[in-house]
């Protein structure tokens, strides 16, 4: 159990730098251009904490499903319950592309990926 849980912070903190540069672009491409260190270390730290329901075996190996439930789950705490971001279509469809497609297709599937190269060693 406690290789899964390494494995499941690991994969978060990895898909949550995918989500830092894929923020980092669109905030470019919208010319608003903010680099903030503090941004990088919280969006890694959170996006550990948010990867440890990989650990659990639902829906079973499928890596897909896992990482929209966990991105849609940490979305919605990010606009309802925390309340970190104005509440207004535009952030919530990015938050929803960023998080869903990034962080949730980046983490799930490397955790998936080095789950299924460790129990083959």
């Amino acid at each position: 159990m406690i290789s899964r849980i390494l494995l499941a912070l690991g994969a978060g903190m990895v898909g949550a730098l995918g989500n830092t540069l894929s923020i980092t672009l669109i905030n470019v491409f919208l010319n608003n251009p903010t680099f903030d260190k503090q941004f990088i270390y919280k969006q890694v730290f959170w996006g550990a904490l948010w990867a440890l329901p990989y650990c659990f075996n639902f829906f079973h190996q499928n890596w897909i499903a896992k990482g929209i439930l966990v991105s849609f789950t940490a979305t919605f705490f990010t606009f309802f319950i925390f309340q970190s971001l104005p509440l207004n279509f535009e952030f919530i469809l990015r938050a929803l592309f960023v998080n869903m497609l990034v962080w949730g297709g980046i983490s799930s599937w490397v955790y998936h990926f080095a789950l299924t190269k460790k129990d083959s060693i």
